[in-house]
C-alpha cells in the first residue's frame, strides 16, 4: 500500500487507495476504466487472475501458480501480517468471487537489495486449496524469455480515479495486447535505474497501455507467465502517448517462485487433476 501512495505522490497526486470514505479524484486518469484501450473480457477467459486485498479491499492483481499459491510483487503487500492479506479468485469484478484467507507471505530474497524494482517477486500461499474450475487455473513458469516483440495478452482490473464512498467499488475486467521489448532498448528507456535482468519491458505504441491501480498484472502467452506490471512513465501515463512500461521478468524468479510454490515450467506435463476437467 505505501508503493502506491509514494507512487502517486511522485507525479503530484495525492489519493489513498482502499481506504473507505474516500472519493477523490486523479488529474491524470480521466482516460476511462483500467487499461487504457483495452478491451471488456471475462475471467474465464483469464481464469489465473486473482485480486489481492488488503482488509478485503482490492489492492492488486495475483496469478495463480499452483494449487496453494499465488504470485504478485511484494509491494503489495510482502511486508504485511498474513491476518491483512486474502485473495480473491474466480471474480470478474474484483468484488465477488471465492476469497481464500493468507497463511503464508514468501518474497525473494533478492529483493531490496538493489532498485526498488529488483526482483519484485511475491508468493501468497493460501489455507486451503484452490479447486480447478473455468474461473480458476493455474499458468505455467517460463524457462527463458519471450522472443523480441512477442505479444503477450495482459488483463487486471486497474482503477477509474475515482474511490467509491464505500471505498471498494467493482471495477471492469479489460485485457489488452503487448509486446516483449528488447533488453537493451528497456535499459535506455528506463536508464535512471539501477537496472537488473529481473526487469524488463512491454509496449504496444499508441494503443494498449497500463495505468493507476494495474499493478501486478499479469502479462501472458499460451498460458506462461512471462511478467507483472511494476510501473510506468508518470509523464506518458494512461495514454495513446505512453512509453514502454516496467514490468517483472518472471523467467528469472521462476527457479525461486517454482521451489516455494511447486508450480511447473511450461514444458511440464499437466497435473493429473487438471487432466480431469
Amino acid at each position: 500500500m505505501d508503493f502506491l501512495l509514494i507512487i502517486l505522490s511522485v507525479v503530484g497526486i495525492t489519493v489513498t487507495y482502499g481506504l473507505p470514505g474516500l472519493e477523490i479524484p486523479s488529474p491524470l486518469y480521466n482516460r476511462g476504466l483500467g487499461i487504457y484501450d483495452g478491451n471488456s473480457t471475462t475471467i474465464q477467459k483469464h481464469p489465473y487472475l486473482v485480486a489481492v486485498c488488503l482488509n478485503n479491499y482490492f489492492t492488486c492483481a495475483g496469478t495463480i501458480v499452483s494449487r496453494s499459491w499465488v504470485l504478485t510483487i511484494p509491494q503489495c503487500g510482502g511486508s504485511l501480517k498474513v491476518s491483512e492479506v486474502s485473495v480473491l479468485a474466480g471474480s470478474q469484478d474484483s468484488v465477488t468471487g471465492k476469497r481464500y484467507q493468507v497463511q503464508r507471505l514468501e518474497v525473494h530474497p533478492q529483493y531490496g537489495q538493489g532498485d526498488v524494482f529488483d526482483y519484485e517477486f511475491l508468493c501468497i500461499q493460501i489455507v486451503g486449496k484452490f479447486h480447478w474450475n473455468s474461473r480458476i487455473r493455474p499458468v505455467r513458469l517460463p524457462k527463458a524469455d519471450p522472443p523480441v516483440n512477442s505479444s503477450m495478452v495482459v488483463c487486471g482490473w486497474g482503477k477509474d480515479g475515482r474511490i467509491s464512498s464505500e471505498g471498494n467499488s467493482k471495477q471492469q475486467l479489460l485485457d489488452g495486447e503487448m509486446e516483449w521489448v528488447d533488453k537493451a532498448i528497456c535499459k535506455s528507456w528506463w536508464s535512471y535505474r539501477n537496472w537488473s535482468d529481473s526487469m524488463a519491458c512491454a509496449y504496444n505504441q499508441g494503443k494498449t497501455t497500463l495505468c493507476d491501480g494495474d499493478w501486478a498484472d499479469p502479462f501472458v502467452a499460451k498460458g506462461v507467465l512471462y511478467g507483472m506490471f511494476l510501473f510506468f512513465k508518470p509523464e506518458s501515463e494512461c495514454s495513446s502517448g505512453a512509453l514502454p512500461v516496467l514490468i517483472a521478468d518472471v523467467a528469472t524468479g521462476a527457479p525461486w517462485i517454482r521451489k516455494v510454490t511447486g508450480a511447473k515450467y511450461e514444458n511440464e506435463k499437466p497435473s493429473q487433476q487438471l487432466n480431469k476437467l
